[in-house]
């Protein structure tokens, strides 16, 4: 991690402005909320956008993480919990990584890849959809979740 991460990307980080606690914390999000390679750069570009704006990132995977709770259904009462690892709740990055990161999740953070889109979700067809407003993003809901 010093020599790939910490040393081998100090200009990327850098020049992103972010600094390298973002980076991973977002690299794990990234690395929870894909399931492609394909998926991680405009995924970070959805989730950076949404942080910067601070419209809040709204990320089950760092609610999973608090609640334990790797594939079971999350509940109404789990998106209540207190916790700054709650995003739905909580506009900020949480206090720390919930993951371990992959480079290629490292790299998105790094360096995400900018679209019109607010919002993603993966189908249970486990094709990913995104959408430019919360209106598209709930036919999608509709459409592909049920």
């Amino acid at each position: 991690f010093e020599t790939r991460i910490v040393e081998g990307k100090s200009e990327e980080i850098r020049v992103s402005g972010r600094t390298l606690h973002e980076i991973i914390t977002m690299a794990t999000l990234v690395e929870e909320e894909t399931r492609t390679d394909g998926e991680r750069a405009v995924v970070s570009g959805i989730l950076w956008k949404r942080f910067d704006e601070g419209v809040g990132l709204g990320v089950d995977a760092a609610v999973r993480y608090i609640l334990d709770k790797p594939t079971a259904s999350i509940t109404v009462s789990d998106l209540d919990v207190n916790s700054p690892y709650n995003l739905r709740k909580f506009r900020d990055l949480p206090p720390g990584p919930i993951a371990n990161a992959g480079i290629d999740s490292i790299n998105a953070a790094l360096k995400p890849e900018s679209s019109p889109y607010y919002y993603y979700l993966h189908g249970n067809d486990g094709q990913i959809r995104y959408a430019k407003t919360n209106d598209e993003h709930n036919q999608n809901r509709a459409r592909y979740l049920n």
